[in-house]
């Protein structure tokens, strides 16, 4: 597993996050698995049919996904860049 460093730019509303990576900026929402998947900051496993959040568009990362629990805890901590 490849950590990924993901900042959270903006919450936009309940299940839609505004994040910074490598990748640069994108919307992240919350869906359903229909294969299992590991998060990319954690790197815990998830099954079928759990809730992450994955990328709106669809660039060479759209297969990574993040789990609830880190981008929760990015919203918590308020760890956001300076960006706009």
């Amino acid at each position: 597993m490849t950590v990924m460093m993901y900042r959270l730019i903006k919450v936009l509303s309940d299940g839609i996050v505004g994040l910074s990576s490598e990748f640069g900026r994108q919307l992240w929402c919350i869906c359903k698995m229909h294969k299992q998947h590991e998060c990319q900051e954690c790197g815990q496993s998830f099954p079928i049919g759990a809730e992450m959040y994955r990328p709106l568009s669809n660039g060479f990362n759209r297969m990574r996904r993040l789990c609830k629990g880190c981008v929760c805890l990015m919203v918590k901590t308020g760890e956001k860049t300076d960006e706009r």
